[in-house]
């Protein structure tokens, strides 16, 4: 699962996604990115929302 920070919308650093992989949803995270602390269930749920953004295909119309 991926984490984003809820505040800039950027993946957490391997540092800051190390320290927070293991970590309750209430437990807070520090963004090294934009300096912002959120709390862990935040990022997860940051995580999913954008993950499902870049999977999404566009719709293209039916050729005949």
């Amino acid at each position: 699962m991926s984490l984003c920070c809820p505040h800039c919308k950027e993946a957490a650093t391997p540092s800051t996604f190390s320290t927070g992989r293991y970590r309750l949803a209430d437990e807070e995270l520090f963004c090294d990115r934009c300096g912002e602390t959120s709390l862990v269930g935040y990022w997860r749920l940051e995580g999913v929302q954008l993950g499902q953004q870049s999977y999404a295909e566009p719709l293209t119309p039916a050729r005949a």
